[in-house]
């Protein structure tokens, strides 16, 4: 009998009540008597069925991916792919959902990355925007997380993934490069001809003054011409020597008289 008892009872209690699991991916909303609560709740939730039920959608980082073309500040065409991960923020799932829906992530983020990238893309001129892609991708970052925050919801990450013009005007930007390029070069030639010149110009001065030196020395020691031409035959001397030849003695002139070939001492004057 008291057997009987329990299991009515639990049949009563099963009957009255029931659960609902919310993890950590999931936001859950409880709605009483039709009207939806402001708090969110997670984890294990008991309630009454009869008055009670339990809303639970994901909230996972959601990807949003964006295609335009539109106008830069030069009246260019740029062809811009991006994407932008959200997440809501759970203090604002009750409004969200009561004003949105659940698919609140297709509804709002890829409006308002549009009209963003449109403001900001707008400002830049398409060299720009080619060359400081980065930079405007942190501007649009910024923004587009201010004006999602706004609405209760989170950016989590921002990148641009594409950037593409004309044919005509890439075309016309390589032809651009290319030609700064060789301006560069042509100035950097420059730059080294000028060097060289001036290098030039330093040698011949200081060889200028190199032979200054020496006629003045030659003007005040006329014995130095010796010495000097002695230091060209001893010279000479052992080159010949360094090739296996006899050093000769004299010179045969055209007369057949023998000229002395050197006027110095060999091996130390012995």
């Amino acid at each position: 009998m008291k057997f009987k008892t329990l299991m009515l009872a639990a049949a009563a209690v099963l009957s009255l009540g029931a659960c609902s699991q919310i993890d950590d991916n999931q936001i859950g909303l409880k709605r009483v008597y039709g009207q939806l609560q402001d708090q969110p709740v997670a984890g294990l939730q008991w309630y009454n069925p009869w008055s009670t039920d339990i809303i639970t959608f994901d909230n996972q980082q959601t990807p949003i991916e964006s295609d335009l073309t539109t106008p830069t500040h030069d009246q260019q065409r740029a062809h811009v792919t991006a994407k932008a991960t959200v997440q809501l923020s759970k203090t604002n799932a009750a409004a969200m959902y009561r004003n949105v829906g659940p698919d609140w992530a297709e509804k709002i983020v890829p409006q308002v990355l549009r009209s963003v990238q449109v403001g900001e893309i707008g400002k830049q001129t398409a060299l720009t925007l080619i060359q400081n892609q980065a930079e405007i991708e942190t501007n649009i970052r910024t923004r587009l997380s201010a004006h999602l925050r706004s609405r209760g919801i989170i950016l989590t990450d921002f990148q641009i993934t594409g950037v593409k013009f004309s044919d005509e005007y890439m075309a016309a930007v390589e032809q651009k490069a290319t030609a700064v390029q060789r301006a560069e070069g042509a100035r950097n030639q420059t730059a080294q001809i000028r060097e060289q010149g001036e290098q030039t110009k330093i040698r011949a001065i200081a060889e200028a003054e190199a032979m200054r030196v020496r006629a003045q020395a030659l003007e005040t020691n006329p014995n130095l011409i010796e010495y000097e031409r002695l230091n060209v035959q001893r010279a000479a001397i052992d080159a010949w020597k360094s090739g296996g030849a006899q050093v000769p003695t004299t010179v045969m002139g055209g007369t057949g008289s023998g000229v002395p070939f050197v006027n110095v001492p060999l091996n130390g004057g012995k």
